[in-house]
C-alpha cells in the first residue's frame, strides 16, 4: 500500500475500464487504515470490477490465464537491509518462478522490477 502499490491500483482500475479482466494480489495483512489514500484507491478499483486476491495464483492457475502481470510491489526506495516481511517474500518467489517458467506471461514493472 505504498506509492508503487497505489500506482498498481490506479493501473488496475484503468485496465478494467478498458475492458480487461483484472485481479490484484492484495494481502489481507496489508489492509490499510480506513481513510488512507490506499483504501480509497482500492475502493475505486473494486467499484469498476477489479478482483482482489490474498495470495499469488498457483503456477497451474497462472498457466494461460494471465497475459500480463503489473509488478507494483517495491520501488527504488526498497532496502534489502530491512528485509522482506511475509507475505511479500512468498509473493516475490512466486513472481520469480512465473518469470522463469516462461508461460507466456509478461511482467511489467511500475518502477524497478521487485525481484531486481
Amino acid at each position: 500500500p505504498g506509492n508503487n502499490g497505489g500506482d498498481g491500483l490506479v493501473a488496475a482500475r484503468h485496465l478494467s475500464l478498458f475492458g480487461f479482466d483484472v485481479s490484484v494480489v492484495y494481502p489481507a495483512s496489508d489492509t490499510p487504515t480506513e481513510n488512507s489514500h490506499s483504501t480509497k484507491l482500492a475502493q475505486q478499483a473494486g467499484d469498476v470490477g477489479v478482483k482482489f486476491l490474498d495470495d499469488f495464483p498457483s503456477q497451474s492457475a497462472m498457466d494461460g490465464n494471465y497475459a500480463v502481470i503489473v509488478d507494483a510491489m517495491f520501488g527504488f526506495s526498497f532496502s534489502s537491509e530491512r528485509g522482506m516481511s511475509s507475505p511479500y517474500d512468498a509473493i516475490l518467489s512466486d513472481l520469480i518462478a512465473t518469470h522463469k517458467g516462461d508461460q507466456g506471461t509478461k511482467i511489467i514493472s511500475v518502477d524497478v522490477p521487485s525481484s531486481w
